[in-house]
């Protein structure tokens, strides 16, 4: 007989699990809608499984042939052309991330322009994110002339 006292092993396995699930939406998507279906399809796959909704909002986009974007876009030519700038100003009709831009602009009654001024390699989010100091202050001129062709610029 050995001298060693029997060793138990005791697995142990978890009965529960958390996720957390971001879902970004683009216009015309309904967040009742997607909420709702990812619900069922929880629910669907995992029976018993509970569902929290933290928070949400709609999708936002105003179309770049909006009068106002024409008069903000009218005005980065300009200030491109006074800086002498070579390539013309990159419009985009989306861009990613999200913002609660639908329920200020219901609001306001007006519609919303995003201007972001961040570097290429920023590395948004990340721990070394950055913003490169002649991009924010460019940002405060592009921003500033923007606002003048507001009130300037006539749509084409």
């Amino acid at each position: 007989m050995s001298d060693l006292a029997p060793i138990c092993y005791a697995i142990c396995y978890t009965y529960q699990a958390t996720a957390s699930i971001d879902v970004r939406l683009v216009a015309g998507m309904n967040i009742d809608t997607v909420c709702r279906d990812i619900v069922e399809h929880v629910q669907t796959h995992c029976p018993g499984a509970q569902v929290e909704l933290i928070h949400g909002y709609e999708a936002y986009k105003v179309k770049v042939s909006h009068p106002q974007v024409q008069r903000v876009i009218g005005a980065m030519h300009d200030l491109c052309d006074s800086l002498g700038e070579a390539q013309t100003p990159v419009i985009l009709p989306t861009i990613g991330g999200s913002l609660p831009l639908h329920e200020l602009a219901q609001a306001l009654d007006m519609p919303l322009i995003s201007m972001p001024l961040a570097n290429h390699d920023d590395n948004q989010h990340a721990p070394n994110e950055n913003l490169r100091l002649n991009n924010f202050v460019n940002g405060i001129s592009t921003a500033l002339m923007a606002v003048h062709g507001l009130s300037q610029h006539q749509s084409p």
